[in-house]
């Protein structure tokens, strides 16, 4: 990999979403058919709401992009367009072990007065970039060693 140009892609590995969208597919199928309910609407939207959560979980991807200059962010499938940060923007990259749910509320693309804005798919590692203009932006990945030294030599 060139040292100048590095592309992390993470996604969803674990089991979790499966079982979190598994649940809700079971009590249906109770609610549904051993209690034999004649009106089978709430069944058909409750399923089919399971499935559009189901391919929204496994095709989420978050991909961080260092070309040199700028680093850019995309949270795929809700970023159509990705948040690019200029590399003469950034004041500082620290690599910082995270709470997501106490400090963030989750994953995903969260906001917190205190703690600024981020983006992970999972973990509690990530690297945390204040910019020049004081906004603080936190980035999950795996390898946040090599995110800050990539940020820190431009």
């Amino acid at each position: 990999m060139n040292r100048t140009q590095v592309e992390e892609v993470q996604k969803l590995d674990t089991i979790w979403p499966l079982v979190a969208v598994a649940v809700p597919l079971v009590v249906n199928w109770i609610l549904y058919f051993v209690f034999y309910e004649r009106d089978m609407t709430p069944f058909y939207a409750s399923m089919g709401t399971s499935l559009v959560l189901a391919l929204l979980l496994k095709y989420s991807r978050l991909t961080t992009r260092w070309d040199g200059i700028k680093l850019s962010v995309q949270f795929r499938p809700f970023h159509f367009k990705p948040l690019s940060i200029d590399g003469k923007d950034i004041l500082s990259a620290e690599i910082c072990q995270y709470n997501p749910i106490r400090q963030f509320g989750g994953w995903g693309i969260r906001s917190s007065r205190k703690y600024g804005k981020a983006y992970s798919v999972y973990g509690s590692t990530g690297v945390q970039l204040t910019l020049k203009n004081g906004q603080k932006l936190l980035i999950g990945t795996n390898q946040p060693e090599l995110w800050q030294e990539l940020i820190r030599e431009f």
